[in-house]
């Protein structure tokens, strides 16, 4: 994993504890999480490309939970 997708990562993750705890809004912790989604989607449509098959796609509410 590059550093720049691994900043992503903890950013989210840490944007995902604090949306659990009532800490930030909805809106704000969107914000924060989308750029990690959009980069963890854009992989996966490269790598299903290469292999000929459906990508697994990262949905941010699939990614709350």
């Amino acid at each position: 994993m590059n550093p720049e997708i691994a900043a992503l990562k903890e950013r989210a993750e840490s944007y995902k504890i604090l949306y659990k705890t009532n800490q930030v809004s909805r809106d704000e912790a969107l914000s924060n999480i989308q750029p990690y989604i959009d980069k963890v989607n854009a992989k996966a449509t490269e790598l299903a490309k290469k292999f000929n098959v459906r990508p697994k796609l990262v949905t941010v509410t699939g990614f709350l939970r």
